[in-house]
């Protein structure tokens, strides 16, 4: 997701990535210490995935964290998949994020 914010703009020096998370649960907690000192922050994923993203986001109290499609190429197969789990993942969260 670096090379989309590269690709808009974005000096990559002031971009900051995580990389120690299993789920999007684990990469908003962790993310949380690498924004401190950021005037602003964005999310990147695919566009399936951003829903989740703002959901899980406004759980753990980051507000209404605004978040932009990467620009992955569609493909028929792969994003029918990605959205069927992006519904059961929804609902797994739905259901337990109090617990998580």
């Amino acid at each position: 997701m670096r090379s989309v914010a590269m690709r808009n703009g974005i000096d990559p020096d002031i971009i900051a990535l995580e990389e120690e998370s299993t789920s999007t649960w684990e990469n908003l907690v962790y993310s949380r210490p690498l924004i401190k000192e950021c005037a602003s922050i964005v999310g990147i994923s695919d566009r399936y995935h951003l829903a989740r993203i703002q959901y899980l986001a406004e759980i753990q109290g980051w507000g209404n964290l605004p978040v932009y499609p990467a620009d992955n190429p569609p493909n028929d197969a792969f994003t029918l998949r990605s959205m069927l789990r992006e519904v059961a993942a929804m609902l797994y969260y739905m259901l337990v994020s109090p617990l998580v």
